[in-house]
């Protein structure tokens, strides 16, 4: 035997797996033999007997006696056999002693391909029951593998109990393996406690609902659906849109664009649910026309008598009041404002307050005794900060729905993404420290997580992915002649600092003087738009064709009615 090459470690103990018409199991024993360049070799157990030699093998084939990489465990497990049957209902019994047979090495037989052991579920399903304004009693499901489930609460009640496995039609579920977080563990939850109750039919608010949705990197659907008012109301509330669609929304001088119309019916589905959220178009996509046609619905359907309220800074006020007069002429709008103010008679539908935050932190004790339907807070990075008394007045505000309106959501850090949550979903993101834990810290998976989490509640959309919803880009080139002053000017320069510059430029040898070149483009620059913006200039006497131009062109729109920008 001296002259035997040894292959050591090279041995390993597994098993075949077969499967009999009621996926009863039987194991054949084998040996996994692994070779100097990597592949393996599987022998039968059964007949390699006769080659062993204490703790190893000799391998005919190979002329070489192996021994073990792992220990050989299987074989007391097996009773010193070299076949185990097993029925079905004891298999997680062997997989918690010898792990898990039916991944590799062990070799899983075509016979046993509907058998499977369950880590990780496909899909959650939940069971509708009844729902009325502010809850929806449900069941949770998690299915695995083509029509396996189990309900939260038999996972939850195995884990407590020490249960490893839940038998299911096509194999076992690894109840330890299974990530129930998303569902029992976000802030504010209630579903633990009641799993702990030992309740089947979980109570949830919409939110709670929304936020599992969010969570969950697997899909969210209804089980076993059928066509009954509880189904689709639940159907309606994952896919966030209202049961009947919303028409056509009288009260509006303007037509809304497609993407607009879809974030009225965005922000109706919010405030039929009492929920919040961010409208955050970029800038000109009309954010202020999708929050004019929510009012207008609101005054329209009857749905909500409550007057709204806009808060904005001062300069904005004439805006709002502006675009609501011309373009929803549906809703009143109120301007509170000056040092005379005087909160007016809002009994009419479709009343609307427009205020500054300076003024809602002064008069906020009037204010919060008011109810509103909508508070929609434009330009909110002037209340990002939850520590100054502005954000407080915002919180103290009753509405039954709030809106931050701004293109900006996340300026400096994730924190002012969270306070602007707090502030229209109050207890979405959790805690500000849980918050800093576990999104601050910048990690990419869990900035993953925290978008998905967002993603229900903030509508962003980008010009370049309404393009084809916008109007046509006009141009209109003008041009003007240089007067008699500016020729002067524009010569006298060139003759005078462009000569000396390149007299430079030609001879060489120096250090090419940039920042004098600059200069002269400057005042070149200078005296084509105006001379009078030349430093130390005397402005009498001086013109210019392109300022009397723009002069033409302002006039001819101010005289029209239109805008400049």
């Amino acid at each position: 035997c001296a002259s035997i090459p040894v292959w050591p470690d090279s041995l390993e103990s597994i098993a075949r797996v077969f499967a009999d018409d009621q996926n009863n199991l039987k194991l054949n024993l084998c040996l996994l033999l692994h070779l100097p360049d990597g592949s393996t070799e599987v022998f039968e157990r059964r007949r390699m007997a006769k080659h062993q030699h204490g703790n190893a093998f000799y391998i005919p084939e190979k002329k070489v006696l192996a021994t073990w990489k792992t220990p050989d465990r299987l074989w007391d497990l097996f009773g010193g056999k070299y076949t185990k049957k097993i029925r079905k209902d004891k298999v997680p019994e062997i997989i918690e002693k010898i792990g898990d047979i039916f991944s590799p090495p062990n070799i899983v037989d075509p016979t046993v391909g509907c058998l499977n052991l369950h880590r990780a579920c496909s899909r959650i399903e939940i069971d509708p029951g009844a729902i009325d304004r502010d809850w929806c009693w449900l069941s949770v499901h998690y299915g695995f593998g083509e029509n396996a489930s189990v309900s939260l609460a038999d996972l939850y009640r195995a884990r407590q109990s020490g249960k490893k496995y839940i038998s299911v039609d096509d194999g076992w579920v690894d109840v330890r393996a299974v990530d129930l977080k998303a569902v029992t563990a976000q802030p504010g939850s209630m579903i633990s406690g009641q799993l702990a109750e030992g309740k089947n039919t979980l109570r949830v608010s919409r939110m709670e609902l929304l936020r599992m949705k969010a969570a969950l990197e697997v899909p969210l659907q209804i089980r076993n659906p059928t066509v009954n008012k509880e189904t689709q109301v639940f159907q309606s509330i994952l896919e966030m849109r209202l049961p009947d669609p919303i028409g056509e929304i009288s009260g509006l001088a303007s037509h809304l664009r497609g993407y607009q119309h879809h974030g009225v019916e965005w922000l109706a589905f919010l405030h039929e649910n009492h929920l919040g959220g961010l409208l955050c178009d970029e800038m000109g996509l009309g954010k202020t026309h999708q929050v004019m046609a929510l009012m207008a619905w609101l005054a329209n359907c009857g749905k909500n008598k409550k007057p709204g309220i806009v808060v904005c800074p001062t300069t904005v006020i004439s805006h709002w009041a502006r675009k609501i007069r011309d373009h929803a002429p549906g809703i009143c709008a109120f301007v509170y404002h000056g040092t005379d103010r005087e909160l007016p008679d809002m009994s009419a539908p479709g009343s609307v307050l427009i205020t500054s935050y300076g003024l809602l932190l002064r008069d906020i004790e009037a204010l919060s005794r008011l109810g509103f339907s909508v508070a929609a807070f434009d330009e909110a990075q002037h209340i990002k900060n939850p520590s100054t008394q502005s954000y407080q007045a915002a919180k103290q505000l009753r509405a039954d729905i709030k809106l931050v309106v701004t293109g900006t959501p996340v300026e400096n850090r994730l924190g002012d993404l969270k306070s602007l949550m707090d502030l229209v979903l109050p207890g979405y993101l959790g805690s500000d420290e849980a918050f800093r834990q576990s999104y601050e810290a910048g990690q990419k998976g869990r900035l993953a997580q925290l978008r998905r989490l967002v993603r229900p509640f903030a509508l962003r959309r980008t010009k370049s992915a309404v393009l084809d919803e916008l109007p046509e880009k006009i141009e209109d080139f003008r041009y003007c002649q240089l007067t008699d002053s500016q020729v002067k000017l524009y010569r006298g320069a060139i003759d005078g600092r462009g000569r000396n510059l390149m007299a430079q430029l030609e001879k060489g040898g120096k250090d090419i003087p940039y920042i004098h070149i600059f200069a002269l483009l400057m005042l070149l620059k200078q005296i084509c738009n105006h001379p009078a913006t030349i430093p130390g200039m005397d402005p009498s006497g001086l013109d210019s064709g392109k300022w009397e131009l723009f002069r033409d062109i302002a006039d001819a729109c101010l005289e029209n009615d239109e805008k400049i920008v």
